[in-house]
């Protein structure tokens, strides 16, 4: 008798061994996930407000969206100084609407994410559901202007809503720079390069464009050029020895201009009514205000 309650006690102990094992091993997965969870989340709230009392507003940018295994994942870049903080990922298995409204995340998106909260639970890391929206131009531009206005490393490739319209009209202006002095800049899109030449160390490039429904040709010619990957948020320098590797002239790619003036030699500082006109003039060869300088290509 005592034999068989010896022998129920040690099974009874296994079974508390085994079940305190699996617990252990649970938490010892899960544990990090939900650490990187609550951190993730802890640096987006520092960029958010508290528009109603269940409710956080955060401004940030949005690289790319996914949806599998039962949870929606975002990808955010958030508006921090450190370029190295900027980039979080939060994941939620909780309600997520959203319509992008371009066609790809190649570009930053400018959103307004909203996270609402059960009146029962205000656990940070648990929203019961989300909104995403587009941010207006205006507020884009207040939240980068820190940014611009420090010695760091500003976010780039931003797709606003002027970007969006300067996108289907052939072209667009945006600005970048540090220590408070932007540079501006006319973004060419669509733009075929017709072909590509190398001659005594130099690349020789002809494209074909359009700027408001007018078809024009322009020819560069450039020791090396910066080639901006969207997708990988990489840049590289392209030369006489590698251009074969970069440019296919049967893909379309998006050229880069800055934006100078043709008296001081300095950067234009602000952009007037008539630039559009005046750039035209430039890629025409005729007399004009400003004066462009090729600064790189993008896809």
């Amino acid at each position: 008798m005592q034999i068989k309650t010896s022998r129920e006690k040690l099974f009874r102990y296994l079974i508390i061994l085994v079940v305190f094992i699996i617990l252990l091993v649970l938490v010892l997965i899960f544990l990090p996930y939900y650490h990187n969870k609550r951190l993730s989340y802890e640096k987006l709230l520092e960029h958010c407000v508290e528009s109603s009392q269940d409710v956080r507003e955060c401004k940030v940018f949005l690289k790319d969206y996914k949806e599998e295994d039962g949870e929606t994942c975002l990808e955010i870049v958030l508006p921090k100084i450190d370029p190295l903080e900027r980039d979080i990922e939060i994941c939620s298995s909780s309600r997520v609407e959203w319509d992008n409204p371009y066609d790809d995340y190649s570009l930053l998106i400018p959103v307004v994410l909203k996270m609402y909260y059960e009146k029962t639970s205000l656990i940070p890391f648990n929203p019961s559901s989300f909104t995403i929206s587009l941010m207006e131009d205006g507020e884009t531009y207040d939240v980068l202007e820190p940014i611009y206005s420090s010695e760091t490393e500003p976010i780039t490739n931003v797709r606003t809503k002027f970007i969006d319209e300067g996108i289907s009209r052939g072209y667009y202006f945006f600005a970048e720079g540090v220590s408070g002095e932007p540079e501006f800049f006319v973004g060419l899109t669509n733009v075929d390069i017709l072909f590509v030449s190398k001659e005594e160390g130099l690349v020789k490039m002809r494209i074909k464009f359009v700027m408001d429904d007018q078809e024009i040709q322009y020819e560069i010619t450039e020791k090396d050029f910066e080639y901006h990957n969207s997708l990988k948020r990489e840049i590289e320098v392209v030369s006489v020895s590698n251009v074969d590797d970069y440019i296919n002239t049967e893909n379309p790619y998006s050229f880069r201009f800055a934006i100078y003036d043709n008296k001081t030699k300095e950067g234009v500082k602000d952009l007037s009514e008539n630039i559009s006109n005046e750039i035209k003039k430039f890629f025409q060869n005729e007399s004009t205000s400003i004066y462009l300088k090729f600064d790189g290509i993008e896809q």
